[in-house]
């Protein structure tokens, strides 16, 4: 689930103001923006099949813990600001490798095509986000972020 749509509803919940939901939002692009060219390099080292699949798995980790925050450790709204913090950046961190790490080749050894094409499809899923809106607010908060990880 997009934390910037949970937001809303998650901040009179978690006790926020925007201004700390909008910090722990730039947190995701922080580790966008600081591990995208070294997830590229682990994708190298570790190759593509094995690198997406541990990104995969820590994604879906991740993305659980968000949605259990906050929880039986995590209870000051100091602390959940923390643990969103991190739990975000770390995300993302996860995430930043997608980009760079080429697709693995198929059986025959050819390889899908790389640039424009791969990332084609995300427009349309950005493109219908609006219409899609409406759906995960009818879920409780904490069901969307586990109803959305893979697995």
């Amino acid at each position: 689930m997009n934390l910037s749509v949970a937001a809303e509803l998650m901040m009179p919940e978690l006790g926020l103001t925007e201004m700390q939901m909008g910090w722990v939002l730039s947190a995701f692009v922080w580790g966008y923006a600081l591990f995208q060219f070294p997830g590229g390099i682990f994708g190298e080292v570790a190759g593509p099949r094995r690198a997406l699949t541990v990104a995969a798995l820590l994604w879906v980790v991740l993305t659980i813990l968000t949605g259990l925050v906050p929880g039986q450790i995590v209870t000051s709204a100091a602390s959940v600001m923390v643990a969103l913090l991190a739990l975000r950046f770390l995300l993302r961190v996860v995430q930043a490798p997608l980009f760079p790490i080429p697709p693995a080749p198929s059986a025959s050894g050819s390889r899908p095509p790389a640039g424009p094409s791969r990332t084609a499809c995300s427009a349309p899923g950005s493109a219908s986000a609006p219409r899609r809106r409406r759906g995960p607010r009818q879920w409780e908060r904490r069901d969307a972020f586990c109803r959305v990880a893979p697995g």
